[in-house]
């Protein structure tokens, strides 16, 4: 017996068979997109934040540093297995095009003082390591513009810091131009002001941090990556403005360890840092962040 099937049923029968195979495709391709997350890989990182050196001991505090402790500091970074890494790694890393060391600590030098170029700079080259110098855009003008060179309190000018952006120790990236502030009943830092809305946040950050963009390709030569937010200082929305502004990294002041993941472009946003102040010896300071993190601080 022969059967007679109607041309419109087979042509019903065709478009199902090509739907099938668009689905199929299309499945397939989300399958291969989603592969690189499912074998992602994460590297816990510890970040620690000096702001001032110095050669004195009379002016030793919580924020300034004596150059033989941060030597010493160098050392024994190297002495326990740890690799300087900026945050360029970071980014590589995250993008799938780079790797990170085994083990991974990262610098960080905040308000741009000027001896990250008369001390820190030669120091790094020394050890053979990098750091990352954020920097303040209102106090770099000032300071270009007056010409006071002092190890004391000056802070970089223009020159020095194109100068270190272009040497592979010294990572140039973004304090704000003129937002390093915490008065009462004012901004702190680039907080949101109470009942601030969106638009004039956006505006307020755009004008300032947007600002600081432009002067340091200007002037500098540099682009900047990382958005170090004042006195650690951050609200509902500033991730996202940072991102608006074209920043791939931002920092706190919150003292933890950082977990960096890859093809995860957000792990690499509010890392915490740890304040490194003077009077605690190398070993007493690392050790608390080394050993009480040790099953932390690894690839997995």
């Amino acid at each position: 017996m022969v059967i007679k099937i109607k041309k419109s049923v087979l042509l019903l029968a065709a478009v199902f068979i090509l739907l099938c195979a668009l689905c199929v495709g299309d499945m397939n391709a989300v399958f291969t997109a989603a592969q690189p997350a499912s074998l992602a890989q994460s590297v816990r990182i510890p970040i620690i934040m000096y702001h001032q050196l110095s050669t004195r001991s009379n002016n030793l505090g919580r924020y300034i540093l004596s150059l033989s402790q941060l030597e010493s500091d160098l050392k024994y970074i190297r002495e326990n297995g740890y690799t300087t890494v900026n945050v360029a790694d970071l980014i590589e890393y995250v993008s799938g095009s780079g790797k990170l060391p085994e083990k991974p600590i990262m610098l960080t030098f905040d308000d741009g003082y000027e001896t990250g170029y008369t001390m820190l700079y030669p120091l790094l080259k020394k050890y053979g390591m990098c750091a990352v110098v954020s920097v303040i855009g209102s106090l770099t003008d000032l300071y270009t513009q007056i010409d006071d060179h002092n190890d004391y309190y000056s802070y970089l000018t223009w020159d020095e810091i194109r100068t270190l952006s272009q040497t592979p120790e010294i990572e140039i990236q973004n304090h704000s131009y003129d937002m390093h502030y915490a008065e009462s009943g004012k901004r702190k830092g680039i907080a949101r002001l109470s009942g601030e809305s969106d638009e004039a946040y956006y505006n307020a950050l755009y004008n300032d941090i947007g600002k600081m963009q432009l002067l340091l390709m200007k002037k500098a030569g540099c682009t900047a990556t990382a958005m170090a937010y004042p006195f650690g200082s951050y609200s509902k929305g500033t991730v996202d403005i940072c991102k608006r502004l074209g920043f791939k990294c931002s920092f706190t002041c919150e003292e933890k360890i950082n977990t960096i993941t890859k093809y995860n472009a957000d792990s690499l946003f509010n890392l915490g840092r740890y304040n490194r102040p003077s009077g605690k010896t190398s070993s007493g300071f690392f050790d608390r962040i080394f050993k009480a993190n040790s099953d932390k601080i690894c690839l997995t």
